[in-house]
């Protein structure tokens, strides 16, 4: 017995972003990573599939499952995508939205024994494909950046967080990935010897990371950018620095990087878009320009800050202690999403859709830890709806 096929796709926006619409909001990380990925396409990246790229009135048989995958990117390294999430995860979306944070389900797939071999086939297939096609490359490369990589950032205050260990470079990183499906990876490793001898075995270097809730936000219709960005926020609240710029500035990145135990480098940061939150200064006017036409980077830091991932998630959202309470959470998240998704923004053409592809109701999406109150109440105050539970799961294929 063959493993299954692992297939390249060089044009997902003919082959796979109309299927994977129609997958929705199941498969939306995906359909955000490969639209991220036509419009900044990454000469390192693959588009990857258990079937051959074909028109896109051809609907593939089920079960099939579609991959992005940059191992340079730094960061989240795989999405993946099984058709099988849409139909039979459970707790079910309404379900879902029913339980109380603190009682959220881990989310499973209810499969029957011949589809669920058929999935964790088409897994471990994408693992062995990965391993030998894509990470020796990524390997030799690793003496130029990997000093970057792995090395943390203090805070300029000096306060460190302690961060999930680095994957390891004979393992890559797998995001955002169903519950379900890691389950599927789990019984790989726990009982190798039930696995049929063509399929490769595979291991998880320890990274104690937390099983997320994935909250979707329904962006309908798509939001606006026009008008002052700042109009509804508190008193004495601005996303602005004092010389009117925008968003999260490159001097700033290691006060980000050192509020947040996952590890990031300034590299994958700074090429995401992202919002800053300051305080003081008066009102929102161009007035407070005047006084500061010659202001050093010193001078000011945001209060606050998030990004927005390339699988449309939001990303490092943060409020300095002092501030929160206020709401301030809820107001950031909404202007990176307004920015991501409204006209002109990265996704907005996803929102529209294309000839033939319908709309896909813009959505967004959050990622928070289970036992982590706070920020599901902020989620909830956004108007976020639990769907289902994902992990970050590090894999690597056992050698002979």
């Amino acid at each position: 017995m063959a493993l299954p096929m692992i297939h390249q796709h060089s044009t997902p926006e003919s082959s796979l972003i109309p299927l994977l619409r129609s997958h929705l909001p199941y498969s939306g990380p995906l359909l955000r990573r490969f639209q991220h990925h036509v419009l900044y396409p990454a000469k390192t990246a693959s588009i990857l599939a258990t079937f051959p790229a074909t028109s896109s009135l051809s609907t593939p048989s089920a079960p099939w499952l579609a991959a992005y995958v940059d191992l340079h990117s730094g960061g989240t390294q795989i999405w993946i995508y099984s058709s099988v999430e849409a139909g039979v995860s459970s707790p079910t979306l309404q379900a879902q939205s029913l339980q109380s944070p603190g009682a959220y389900q881990r989310s499973k797939l209810n499969l029957d024994r011949a589809t669920e071999a058929q999935v964790q086939a088409q897994l471990l297939s994408l693992c062995q494909y990965i391993d030998t096609h894509l990470l020796p490359s990524y390997v030799s490369s690793l003496p130029a950046t990997a000093k970057e990589e792995q090395t943390s950032t203090p805070s300029p205050s000096g306060n460190t967080l302690k961060k999930l260990p680095s994957v390891p470079a004979n393992a890559f990183l797998i995001g955002s990935l169903h519950t379900g499906l890691d389950d599927l990876l789990s019984a790989a490793i726990a009982e190798p010897g039930k696995l049929p001898p063509h399929l490769p075995r595979i291991h998880c270097p320890p990274r104690d990371a937390a099983v997320c809730m994935k909250y979707l936000f329904r962006q309908t219709p798509p939001p606006s950018a026009s008008g002052n960005p700042g109009a509804a926020l508190p008193p004495g609240y601005r996303f602005h620095d004092r010389i009117r710029r925008g968003g999260v500035q490159p001097y700033q990145l290691d006060l980000v990087i050192s509020r947040t135990h996952i590890p990031r480098t300034k590299h994958a940061l700074s090429k995401l878009e992202s919002v800053a939150l300051y305080y003081g200064g008066g009102d929102d006017s161009s007035n407070v320009m005047a006084d500061h036409t010659h202001s050093t980077n010193a001078d000011e830091m945001p209060i606050g800050w998030v990004f927005l991932n390339p699988d449309g998630s939001l990303c490092s959202l943060h409020v300095e202690e002092e501030h929160r309470g206020r709401g301030l959470a809820a107001f950031l998240a909404r202007e990176v999403m307004k920015i991501g998704m409204g006209e002109g923004g990265t996704f907005a053409s996803g929102i529209s859709g294309g000839e033939g592809e319908g709309k896909d109701e813009g959505w967004a999406f959050a990622d928070v830890e289970v036992n982590n109150t706070a920020s599901h109440k902020v989620m909830g105050k956004m108007g976020g709806v639990p769907g289902w539970t994902v992990r970050w799961v590090a894999v690597g294929v056992v050698k002979d």
